[in-house]
């Protein structure tokens, strides 16, 4: 067969400006809501562009530096182009010099010729610089269609991507895309397909707007009827229900232009299917049309002519809204705002499962209203009827299938409407909880229900919640959302709710409720549930939840809360983080039998064994952070005062409220600590007196009388002298007696020496009497300090009066004695 190549100067320029006629003709688009960037694809030695399509499809198989492609079409060829579009490192047309004639492989059960062919190209002698390339299939019609001069109307097949490396080729699968878009699906396939079958489109009223004045049309008996009478006429010949979407495919795409303006400016897109069918065949001039039955529209139009068309065959059909990649100009790596929703396509449901059409991509017909120019191709492409999961992920993001029929509102279970309507009408200060999320609300209302946001607040389309996010509301008080059968996701985190309970939610999946205040937590019978993150700022005393088959109970003692994390993934699912109150420590978790499982202060990973679990705590004396006193009362020592405080009312210092103040009675409550424990008295709390305060060893308040008898010991007085005494080897005295007035007699003193003044003191000894003295361990020349105090028993315990101090220099010659240093005490 003749070759019918025409190599003509201008090939790259008409491809390049083809290129960017693409990019008007195929609306970009982003991931899924949940994502906004798309994964490196994995690798693959085969591709499938359709499992079912019989009669249109490309498949390729590499092998080496080899890929074999078996391509079938049903549009009309004399000869093929096999080429290739670059993307990555730069866009670029590259040409394989390789044509094939357009063989007749076959034909339709309705007669109609099928063309084809097997094409290997061997990259190793094809000379291609390494990079990301889609295969670039065109087709001329007769022997005097050239490809250069029209390449819209060759631009057959695009949508295969694969990676190039020194003559290796690589196919790409977007294996993350196949997962979002599958999750998407699977929450379509639970839709009752009857949904699907208004034909005066309820479910997609928005396409029935006038543009210019936002007014609404209706869908009329009249509409309706014709809209029959066109799909009745379109789908004459076919033979079953799938052939008729076949042919309502090739007529919307091959019969109605792309507005590529309307697409740019967001504006004027008119899409109602009823019009843009009445004026294409009846020549009507309008808006969006011409006196030669030309009629213009954007994808939304595009999709809403197919879905009236198939719903007037009975066939249930819906919009889907989601994103599309510019093949071949982009990939998922050069395509800009990945995470933008602006593209719609249409499902229907036939032979027991629904199919993927968008018939705006089945087109190269575009308008330009700026310019008036209408550009005709017809139809071009059947790649994205019915295609395989894989050649959908090469360019299309599911968001969600519409209209959504998850939406709160729609909810009709009586026990879960009292229970919502119970949280939503309970106060959090002033305002119900449902007035914080929507001023409007109301209760008989379920419009008004929830924040606005779709997505925090679903059903399962059947009338039961299936999604509940009502987080950084401000909540307070419970949250009670046990029974609830089909709830799967709960998210309240950033509140200052105490209690939740979801018990018995059998398909209760994930729960976020970090940063909240709980107290306490109910997740009984949770069988499914595969992450919790119940952390930040909760203090739980008591948690019940399903793990490892079964119901746990986990409880803490006093002075001392948990937090929990739960992670099916995980060989340890369960993490009990131990939150000790300030001045405490956890001592360990302990089984339902009291056995210490383990010694960790800061938490523990279970996949658990026991029905019961116990965190202990206990008083921990190195547990100091911060001086405090009368008056220091800033934010940042709030906590530690109220521990303070609640420490002294255990032991019956302080009667006040426990309220984070440095007060003068906290003051008063110190000091009567430590003049009962020993430590010097100073109504401050300093390192020592918090590490007597929080030790098991610590005195409670005694009597009246021990405490007057406490203060008698602590606030005595000495006075002394000390004096050298000449002899066969010299010696100090010290004398000493009470200052009045005398309110209470020590027992005993104690007499302590050094040779500084504010260390090293060593203990010489003890008496009973007012006299002391001192023949050993004197050097003349040298300076010696001595400190004297009383000691008393009082309840078992020995407390001492105020230190007296004194210090004598040993000379050769006595003379006068040296004067005492008497300082007034300690210092701390």
């Amino acid at each position: 067969m003749k070759t019918f190549k025409k190599k003509q100067p201008f090939l790259l320029i008409v491809i390049l400006i083809f290129s960017l006629i693409l990019t008007f003709l195929f609306p970009t688009s982003g991931f899924a809501a949940a994502k906004d960037t798309v994964e490196k694809p994995h690798t693959s030695k085969s591709f499938q562009s359709s499992a079912t399509m019989e009669n249109d499809y490309c498949k390729a198989t590499v092998k080496g530096k080899k890929m074999i492609i078996e391509f079938k079409t049903m549009l009309p060829a004399v000869q093929f182009r096999i080429a290739l579009y670059g993307v990555v490192p730069k866009r670029c047309f590259t040409n394989l010099d390789t044509f094939t004639a357009a063989q007749n492989v076959d034909q339709t059960a309705s007669g109609q010729p099928i063309y084809g062919f097997t094409q290997t190209i061997d990259f190793s002698k094809k000379k291609i610089k390494d990079g990301q390339y889609f295969l670039y299939i065109s087709r001329i019609q007769d022997e005097n269609d050239v490809y250069e001069r029209h390449p819209n109307n060759g631009g057959l097949y695009r949508n295969l991507v694969f990676n190039l490396t020194k003559g290796t080729p690589e196919i790409y699968r977007y294996d993350d895309i196949m997962v979002e878009n599958q999750r998407i699906k699977d929450i379509g396939a639970s839709y009752q397909t009857d949904w699907y079958l208004d034909e005066t489109l309820s479910d997609i009223r928005f396409t029935l707007k006038i543009p210019s004045t936002n007014v609404y049309k209706e869908m009329t008996p009249y509409k309706i009827h014709f809209m029959r009478e066109m799909s009745d006429l379109i789908t004459a010949d076919a033979i079953s229900d799938y052939d008729k979407l076949l042919k309502i495919y090739e007529y919307v795409a091959g019969e109605f232009y792309y507005d590529t303006i309307a697409y740019i400016t967001h504006s004027f897109q008119y899409a109602n299917p009823y019009d843009n069918l009445y004026n294409h065949v009846n020549k009507i001039p309008s808006a969006n049309s011409d006196n030669q039955g030309r009629v213009a529209t954007t994808c939304q139009g595009y999709a809403a002519i197919f879905l009236s068309l198939a719903r007037a065959q009975g066939i249930p059909t819906r919009f889907v809204f989601g994103h599309r990649a510019s093949s071949p100009l982009n990939n998922w790596e050069t395509e800009q705002n990945i995470g933008k929703k602006d593209h719609w396509w249409v499902e229907s449901y036939v032979d027991g499962r629904w199919i993927f059409i968008d018939p705006t991509i089945g087109t190269s017909n575009k308008y330009n209203k700026n310019t008036g120019e209408w550009q005709y191709y017809g139809l071009c492409s059947y790649t994205f009827f019915d295609p395989s999961d894989e050649q959908i992920a090469v360019s299309h993001i599911y968001h969600n299938i519409y209209p959504e029929k998850r939406f709160g509102y729609l909810i009709t279970d009586q026990y879960e409407i009292s229970k919502l309507a119970a949280f939503l009408n309970a106060k959090t200060g002033n305002l119900s909880n449902g007035k914080i999320m929507n001023s409007n609300y109301t209760q008989w209302d379920k419009t008004t229900w929830g924040d606005g946001f779709k997505a925090n607040f679903m059903t399962n389309a059947y009338g039961k919640t299936s999604q509940i996010q009502w987080s950084n509301k401000g909540f307070q008080g419970s949250a009670d959302f046990s029974g609830f059968k089909e709830l799967k996701l709960f998210s309240m985190h950033h509140n200052k709710l105490e209690h939740v309970d979801l018990s018995n939610c059998p398909n209760l999946e994930t729960i976020r409720l970090y940063n909240n205040n709980l107290k306490s937590i109910s997740l009984e019978n949770t069988k499914q549930l595969k992450t919790a993150n119940i952390t930040t700022d909760n203090r739980l005393k008591d948690a019940r939840l399903y793990a490892n088959h079964k119901n746990i109970h986990i409880y803490a003692g006093n002075n001392g809360a948990f937090q929990l994390k739960y992670d099916a993934k995980n060989t340890k699912k369960l993490e009990v983080i131990f939150k000790a109150d300030i001045g405490y420590k956890a001592s360990g978790i302990y089984n339902g039998g009291g056995k210490k499982l383990t010694s960790n202060s800061s938490g523990y990973c279970t996949n658990p064994d026991f029905h019961n679990y116990e965190i202990r705590f206990e008083l921990n004396p190195n547990s100091y952070c911060y001086y405090l006193y009368e008056g220091r009362n800033d934010a940042i020592y709030f906590s530690y005062i109220q521990a303070v405080q609640k420490r002294l009312k255990e032991l019956d210092y302080y009667n006040g409220s426990i309220d984070g103040i440095y007060s003068a009675a906290l003051t008063e409550a110190v000091e009567n600590f430590q003049h009962v424990n020993g430590i010097t008295t100073t109504g401050k709390i300093g390192i020592n007196t918090w590490r007597v305060l929080f030790n098991i060893s610590a005195k409670k308040m005694p009597t009246d009388k021990i405490m007057e008898q406490i203060k008698a010991i602590h606030n005595q007085h000495i006075i002394g002298e000390i004096a050298q005494v000449k002899g066969k080897k010299d010696k100090v005295v010290l004398t000493w007696q009470l200052k009045k007035p005398i309110n209470i007699k020590p027992d005993s003193y104690q007499i302590w020496k050094s040779t500084k003044f504010d260390s090293g003191y060593r203990k010489l000894g003890s008496t009973e009497k007012c006299r002391f003295i001192n023949a050993s361990n004197l050097k003349k020349g040298y300076r010696y300090y001595y400190k004297i105090r009383g000691l008393k028993d009082i309840n078992g315990k020995d407390y001492h009066t105020q230190w007296e101090y004194l210090d004598i220099k040993i000379l050769s010659k006595i003379s006068k004695p040296a004067t005492p240093s008497n300082p007034d005490g300690e210092k701390v």
